[in-house]
């Protein structure tokens, strides 16, 4: 008879993170991802109009199909299954997910927990000290746009999220136009991937402008940038080096309403009260492969002291910048969310919060119906008449993974 499997709740769950150009997945508990394939579903995201269920779900199959069978060798069915949920997430696609996982492969239970909370539940991981974080803020910058949010108690605080279109298919294209002109930017694995990860990086802010945000600070003005050798379309180029510093400019610059990165996070910061903007700037988490370029934080930093000082709109927020602090881990900025992702699904309440197959069978709808308000992770208890460096630890994450150089995996 064939082996049909049932759930084995002891099992380690499946950890997935389904971005637009790579899905990473991984079983909970570990310390990286076990790989990350392509999705190429980001065809599916820039059509002018929205593609339906049925195209996602027909997009869908063959990636887990991939994952489950050939890369991880499991049995979907004895799995629960923890999904990274991005925040600008659509409805079809989430309910094509669903379709699929619970239809195709008859997983038993899936969680969908949302990425800013994954990302600062992950914080923490690896550091001296280790204990639950609940708080802090999260600029993702992804391939199709950049997002800003501060996490309170593990949740995203909704109406102090900022977003706009502005990613690293900006950079692609910025770099594809000086490389080969008006020829159109159809597909970002042509090549140009390879050279923005290889040649290029973010160029500091310089002169005037530098010297008025840290008088102190040595002037780099006059350096610069060599060109390098790559290739492009399998043949030999001479990438000048303006082309290397200016590539990840394009995030900062500001688009013709003057929205930038920096700008995002800055109105994120200036819809929250005082205390949240205290708790948030004290731990600030990046994620995304725009955010692993060479010098994409020291920009940020650059960029947000400049706007405090010189945009009269953000003058309030002065105080808190100085505050800035930026979450390290040991971890790429890619995978963090898995991590968060991770360590959470060896949490036992976690299947509290999961859609089973039976209540899916009942109530489909049940996976846009479960709110994030909804989800009880693991919070920070704090002594009392203490500060925040004042910390019970709880649940040590050290104690969930162990720790090892993670994988450099592509967003």
């Amino acid at each position: 008879a064939e082996y049909m499997g049932t759930f084995q709740p002891t099992m380690a769950a499946v950890v997935l993170d389904l971005g637009r150009l790579y899905t990473k997945y991984g079983f909970a508990g570990e310390s990286a991802p076990r790989g990350a394939i392509r999705s190429n579903m980001w065809q599916l995201f820039e059509r002018q109009v929205p593609a339906s269920q049925s195209e996602f779900v027909q997009a869908l199959n063959p990636i887990l199909s991939q994952v489950f069978l050939k890369e991880l060798q499991i049995n979907p069915r004895e799995r629960a299954v923890l999904v990274c949920e991005h925040i600008l997430l659509l409805n079809t696609f989430k309910q094509a997910l669903a379709y699929v996982l619970f239809e195709t492969f008859r997983v038993p239970q899936v969680s969908f927990v949302p990425e800013p909370s994954l990302a600062i539940f992950a914080s923490d991981v690896g550091s001296e000290s280790p204990t639950v974080i609940a708080d802090g803020m999260v600029l993702s910058c992804s391939y199709h746009e950049t997002y800003a949010v501060p996490v309170l108690q593990s949740v995203p605080i909704c109406k102090a999220l900022k977003f706009a279109p502005l990613g690293l298919r900006d950079v692609h294209q910025s770099i594809h136009k000086s490389i080969a002109g008006d020829e159109p930017f159809n597909n970002p694995h042509s090549g140009i991937e390879n050279i923005l990860v290889q040649c290029c990086f973010v160029e500091p802010l310089r002169g005037k402008i530098a010297s008025s945000i840290a008088p102190s600070a040595s002037n780099p003005n006059d350096e610069t940038v060599p060109s390098v050798d790559t290739h492009f379309n399998k043949k030999p180029i001479k990438l000048d080096g303006a082309i290397r510093g200016r590539a990840g400019s394009v995030l900062f610059d500001g688009d013709s309403e003057d929205v930038s990165v920096a700008t995002l996070f800055l109105d994120s910061l200036y819809c929250c009260e005082p205390d949240v903007v205290k708790a948030a700037v004290g731990n600030v988490v990046l994620c995304g492969g725009g955010a692993m370029m060479e010098g994409f934080q020291y920009r940020l930093e650059q960029e947000l002291r400049y706007h405090v000082l010189f945009t009269p709109k953000y003058a309030k927020l002065k105080a808190a910048i100085a505050r800035l602090k930026f979450c390290r881990t040991p971890f790429a900025a890619t995978i963090v969310p898995w991590i968060g992702g991770s360590v959470l699904g060896k949490v036992e309440s976690l299947s509290t919060n999961a859609i089973s197959m039976t209540t899916y069978k009942q109530s489909p709808e049940v996976v846009l119906l479960q709110d994030w308000t909804a989800i009880k992770l693991p919070t920070v208890e704090t002594a009392a008449g203490g500060t925040r460096k004042k910390r019970l630890e709880r649940t040590s994450t050290q104690n969930l993974l162990k720790i090892r150089p993670a994988a450099k995996l592509a967003s």
